[in-house]
């Protein structure tokens, strides 16, 4: 069966799930030596999840390292027995879009739902864990969905975070909960949770610059590669042909470039420029402003003399 498993995906598990000298392993090797019971976290593995899972046992660890946490401590204990368990995953419960936290006393475990996009850094997802714990043992709550199936009477008690507001969205509990708030500050994370960057960069924020040097080149950068491969197949699609040359090119060269970085095809430059100096004819930003902010749906944020940036913070999907 381990076979069938695709090779990324194998490197992926050994590189941030398995890796025994992994932020991951540390953070379930310190919580193990406070709290004496062993650690199973349990994901469908992504390097985000990883961070997750990460953010979690860092958190559990800080609520056990603290003295006055010691009846919270005892009731955790009680309730997970030899094992501490938790299930990590990217399907959430109805309504429910930003982190969530469950806690389910019949099975012993908690469940985390991660929201797919955007991922919360690493101290945002840790405040949240630290808060959200420490009521995880109040009064019993109406069950909702658990990640995997469906959750039995009073099985389940949930609170998340609603991506758009940062405030706590309650499902069916009594009392509504708070978030605790710290200064804003963040962690950076470790380098073996970052996903690759061809994966990275087909997230939002996506970022454009358009730039023109004359009447005979333009440059557009961006960090979305599926953006400016869009842009060169439109602008190809459109462009005259040079009835002067006997070979019939474009008036305009038109020529995506590889990124530096990243694996596979990833472009993050696409150059159009005017072949020849004394050719009639020139290339200017127009077309590909217009293309940017009334297709794309980028947004302008800056101009600076002939530079013009862009960015967009809504998710990119293909369609089928």
């Amino acid at each position: 069966m381990a076979s069938r498993v695709p090779l990324q995906v194998r490197i992926g598990i050994r590189d941030h799930w398995d890796n025994p000298d992994g932020p991951l392993e540390r953070a379930r090797s310190a919580l193990r030596e406070l709290i004496g019971v062993d650690i199973e976290v349990k994901a469908t593995f992504v390097p985000s999840l990883a961070t997750c899972a990460q953010a979690f046992l860092s958190a559990l660890s800080t609520l056990a390292d603290d003295e006055s946490n010691a009846q919270w401590m005892d009731a955790l204990l009680e309730r997970v027995g030899q094992c501490l368990k938790a299930d990590i995953s990217y399907r959430a419960a109805p309504k429910q879009e930003g982190l969530g936290l469950s806690w389910s006393s019949s099975r012993g475990a908690f469940a985390i739902h991660v929201p797919e996009y955007p991922m919360p850094s690493l101290i945002a997802m840790g405040s949240f864990f630290e808060g959200q714990l420490l009521r995880c043992f109040e009064d019993k709550q109406a069950p909702a969905e658990s990640p995997d199936r469906e959750a039995s009477s009073d099985d389940w008690a949930d609170v998340s975070v609603d991506r758009a507001t940062g405030q706590p969205a309650v499902s069916n509990t009594r009392q509504p909960l708070t978030l605790q708030t710290r200064p804003e500050v963040d962690a950076l994370p470790d380098i073996s949770t970052i996903p690759r960057l061809e994966e990275l960069f087909l997230r939002p924020p996506y970022h454009l610059i358009v730039s023109e040097s004359g009447r005979s080149l333009v440059e557009v950068h961006c960090s979305h590669s599926p953006s400016l491969e869009l842009l060169s197949d439109y602008l190809k699609k459109g462009c005259r042909v040079n009835y002067q040359d006997m070979r019939l090119p474009p008036v305009v060269d038109i020529k995506l470039h590889k990124s530096s970085f990243g694996l596979g095809s990833t472009y993050d430059l696409l150059t159009l420029s005017v072949p020849g100096r004394g050719s009639a004819s020139h290339v200017t930003p127009v077309t590909v402003l217009a293309f940017v902010e009334g297709v794309l749906g980028y947004k302008n944020v800056a101009v600076e003399a002939s530079t013009w940036t862009f960015r967009k913070d809504v998710e990119f999907r293909r369609t089928r």
